[in-house]
């Protein structure tokens, strides 16, 4: 049996997604309208704070004020608080529609990327389905042989002992024959997807299996 050796090309030879300038720029925009947006949900909750200390009436409030010396600052009294909490609220939100804009973008460069990296590795991939496939049918071709062992076994008298062995459920894969059967199920998804050509899925439906290779 002909060992297969791993391809060179894999995805270790892929660059993080992060090295790519048009994700560093998209991601970019993300983290400062995050750290925007964390910036004024600490300075809004500050405010919060300062304005549940004033819990006597505005006009009361500046009263004191002006007691203790001329032209109080409103701000500082908390005369506006509420309206600069407002404001902050305002700009709150308009960030968090601005980061999920701006996340939206970071997931179109990351499907973009992905689809340019995974036509660079199709060949790869495509060779990897076929060692699948190959070890499928040796599978199937030990399987094969072990069950005709164990027919002749019975036919001559004797116990059968030996059944098939292997990590997939054989052989309820079934006959590639069969339209219904896993096995065509199989072959006809591999074929679809331009891992076989039609000569090879209709070899491989004939039993004529000698001749595969990835």
């Amino acid at each position: 049996m002909k060992l297969l050796t791993r391809p060179s090309k894999s995805a270790s030879d892929l660059k993080p997604i992060e090295e790519y300038a048009e994700y560093q720029a998209a991601q970019e925009v993300v983290d400062r309208l995050n750290r925007e947006r964390n910036a004024v949900a600490a300075e809004k909750t500050d405010l919060i704070n300062k304005a549940n200390a004033y819990r006597r009436p505005a006009v009361e409030v500046l009263s004191a004020a002006y007691l203790r010396g001329p032209r109080p600052s409103l701000d500082e009294d908390g005369i506006l608080l509420s309206k600069k909490i407002s404001e902050l609220g305002l700009r709150f939100n308009a960030l968090t529609l601005a980061i999920q804009t701006a996340e939206k973008e970071v997931v179109a460069v990351r499907h973009r990327l992905s689809a340019e990296t995974a036509k660079e590795q199709a060949s790869s991939y495509r060779l990897y389905v076929r060692v699948v496939l190959f070890g499928m049918l040796k599978i199937q071709q030990g399987n094969s042989q072990i069950n005709d062992m164990a027919d002749g076994r019975k036919e001559l008298g004797y116990n059968e002992i030996f059944s098939p062995v292997g990590p997939s459920p054989w052989p309820q894969w079934g006959d590639p024959k069969e339209d219904s059967s896993l096995w065509r199920m199989i072959l006809n998804e591999f074929l679809e997807a331009g891992h076989i050509s039609g000569g090879e899925h209709s070899r491989i439906i004939n039993g004529l299996l000698r001749d595969f290779e990835p």
